[in-house]
């Protein structure tokens, strides 16, 4: 058989160069460009309570998350680029509601890697979901058995029991002594979350004397029964774990018993919402201490609080400040958020997005000053650590101590 040399070499070079141009080709088919996968907007989900018990806290709410979208979109150049957008339903204090809400929006396609649950019981029922689906939540619910032992939520506040403690070693190094303390909280799953082994314990080791644990339901507008059976036991501090009208609640039932002035009052961050506490309470509300991860209103020389004042008042007109609590804190944490999200889509795109990547960069953050608060996390503990104690003054809200890292409360079998 004669060969054809010429033939074969001809066929091998050009089977050589085939193989070499498809070696250069790019793989459009097998991998998704940047640009196709940026989304022209992002949608956040949000669900909670803005017409049940914590309605008179969370009233502001959604005005204050779109606000801070549009500060987002318009002043910081949306996410990556993208701007942003709300989806909202109310859950009016019902956790069935808050369930069937989730499940609706983590089935939404693209499914959220993101998502904010707000009450207490909705993020301990949900925590485990969270972790199933993929999906970080943020929250202001600090009940530790929410955030956990650490898993795909993260709250940007202490706890409730470590805010307890940084508060107790406040009265220590600065009140007379003795210190008769009494708890005056809800009796639902926020309330709660201070009645813990941990928080008597250190009570106790601190030198204060925890007199009396008396609970009244959320919709209770009156409270002297309780207060009573406190006065008996010698209290000269009362603690409050609620929000809302509720402190004004105990503040007006103390005095009909001619307390005031008699007791020191004291509560959670949440209870020094100043619409709220000094609103409803008015002149009563003189002397009110509490621990707060927050800046107040009334530190009107700093910036980040003449940046919110100045955006809240444009959109409210002469009663901005009626709408204007939510503002505070989720404008500054959007900020904190976009730096997140930002920083996951640099390391695997908008189409890989999860909360599994969220969750390695949240973890990461150390002392992230989003104007409103910082915010420290680690792999272990999924809650911000730093606080000052304010008190209400001439009617204004603000801070007597420097800010100080509250100690660990959470329950042992999570340490």
């Amino acid at each position: 058989m004669k060969v054809n040399f010429k033939l074969v070499t001809l066929i091998s070079a050009v089977m050589a160069l085939m193989l070499v141009v498809l070696a250069c080709a790019p793989a459009a088919t097998t991998q998704k460009s940047e640009a196709s996968a940026k989304p022209e907007v992002y949608t956040f989900y949000l669900f909670a309570d803005v017409s049940g018990p914590y309605a008179a806290i969370q009233a502001g709410l959604v005005d204050g998350f779109r606000d801070a979208m549009n500060y987002i979109s318009q002043e910081k150049g949306g996410i990556d680029g993208v701007p942003m957008e709300l989806v909202f339903r109310d859950t009016a204090g019902d956790l069935k509601a808050a369930i069937a809400a989730y499940e609706a929006f983590r089935s939404e396609t693209p499914k959220p890697f993101f998502m904010w649950p707000m009450e207490s019981a909705t993020g301990e029922a949900l925590k485990d979901r969270f972790i199933e689906d993929d999906i970080v939540g943020m929250t202001s619910a600090a009940s530790a058995a929410t955030i956990y032992p650490a898993g795909n939520i993260f709250t940007f506040t202490p706890s409730y029991t470590d805010g307890f403690g940084f508060f107790i070693d406040w009265l220590v190094q600065t009140q007379p002594k003795p210190i008769k303390l009494a708890i005056l909280t809800w009796d639902n799953t926020f309330g709660r979350a201070i009645l813990t082994d941990e928080c008597r314990d250190y009570c106790k080791q601190k030198g204060v004397e925890l007199v009396a644990e008396e609970v009244f339901g959320a919709t209770q507008m009156d409270v002297t029964t309780q207060l009573t059976r406190i006065k008996d036991k010698g209290a000269n501090w009362v603690f409050t774990n609620t929000l809302g009208g509720a402190p004004a609640v105990i503040l007006k039932s103390a005095d009909s018993l001619g307390l005031i002035g008699k007791m020191n009052f004291s509560g959670c961050q949440w209870a020094l919402d100043k619409q709220a506490l000094i609103g409803l309470a008015g002149p009563l509300a003189e002397g009110f201490y509490g621990p707060s991860p927050f800046v107040s209103w009334d530190e009107e020389d700093n910036p980040y609080i003449k940046l919110v004042s100045e955006r809240a008042k444009a959109a409210g007109g002469d009663v901005w400040e009626k709408k204007a609590g939510s503002r505070l804190v989720y404008c500054g944490l959007w900020t904190y958020m976009k730096s997140i999200i930002e920083q996951s889509i640099a390391e695997v795109g908008w189409d890989k997005l999860s909360g599994k990547v969220l969750r390695k960069y949240m973890e990461q953050t150390n002392a992230y000053d989003c104007g409103t608060t910082s915010i420290t996390y680690s792999p272990t503990k999924h809650e911000s650590v730093g606080a000052r104690v304010l008190n209400v003054k001439n009617s204004k809200i603000l801070p007597v101590t420097d800010w100080g890292k509250c100690p660990d409360l959470r329950p042992a079998k999570y340490k």
